[in-house]
């Protein structure tokens, strides 16, 4: 036992002289934009919502662990962009301007293979969340609401290049998904919806890309 233990000891030094140990940190900004979907599920006669696109902006930090394993945090502001097609039977039918806007902390792992690609995922804290409505009038909804976001994650696959200058540049293709509960508190139509059991949770899926470049030092 005590021999495994010295190998795996050996192992990590080794493995740490070989991860560039001058440049462990990164710190960098992104963008990402792409198409979602955002839906209440179990819901009959219910709004639908047609999602046009989205973008994120953030910040981003991350620390190489090992030669292949790197932590990833940050903070990103996301801005999504829909029509509501509202069920006839309820109001006139006009179709309104939807935004939701969520502002998340990420916690990633990144696994490096090969000399330029990444594998990453792991957990979205989205901290702030807020929508409003253009046009549909009380009691059915109101202009602006706060949404409580449940526990969010995401998988992408991408490509990184490390100039010897330490800048980086990165693309990497990816999707999340999030668990959103209403918690407005007015006597809106949705909140109704909720009291009666109807409406328990959205979902909240996105599809995109992202862009990045930080710094290595």
């Amino acid at each position: 036992m005590k021999r495994i233990i010295l190998v795996i000891i050996i192992c990590c030094t080794v493995f740490s002289a070989f991860a560039q140990s001058d440049k462990k940190n990164l710190i960098g900004t992104h963008f990402s934009f792409g198409t979602d979907a955002y839906s209440f599920p179990g819901t009959v006669g219910g709004a639908g919502y047609d999602a046009k696109y989205y973008y994120s902006a953030g910040i981003d930090y991350s620390r190489m662990l090992s030669r292949r394993w790197e932590l990833c945090a940050g903070f990103q502001y996301t801005r999504s962009n829909m029509t509501i097609l509202p069920n006839l039977g309820f109001i006139d039918g006009t179709p309104s301007d939807f935004n939701l806007q969520l502002t998340t902390i990420p916690v990633q792992m990144k696994f490096h293979f090969g000399k330029y690609f990444f594998i990453n995922g792991g957990f979205l804290f989205n901290i702030i969340a807020k929508s409003s409505e253009e046009v549909l009038p009380p009691p059915y909804v109101r202009p602006t609401h706060n949404l409580n976001l449940l526990l969010g994650c995401e998988l992408g696959v991408g490509y990184e290049y490390v100039f010897s200058s330490g800048i980086t540049l990165s693309l990497k293709p990816y999707v999340t998904w999030n668990g959103i509960e209403n918690v407005n508190d007015g006597d809106s139509f949705l909140k109704f919806l909720q009291k009666e059991g109807n409406i328990p949770y959205a979902r909240y899926l996105q599809v995109g890309a992202s862009l990045g470049i930080g710094y290595k030092f």
